[in-house]
């Protein structure tokens, strides 16, 4: 959940950002590159994957 809301805050400092500009660059960056991408992919890789494996109907869902 901690992860959730660190992200949920980058984004709304994003939106808050002017248009251009180096703080802009650098919280895109980190998104895109950092914790914005290691939360949904460690998601995708241990908890979607338990969850095909061990919940009934779980193979059936993706993403």
């Amino acid at each position: 959940m901690a992860d959730h809301r660190e992200v949920e805050e980058m984004f709304g400092r994003l939106q808050a950002i002017p248009t251009g500009g180096r703080q802009l660059r650098d919280l895109v960056d980190e998104l895109t590159t950092g914790r914005g991408v290691r939360h949904p992919v460690g998601e995708e890789q241990y908890l979607h994957a338990a969850v095909r494996e061990h919940a009934e109907g779980g193979a059936r869902r993706r993403g």
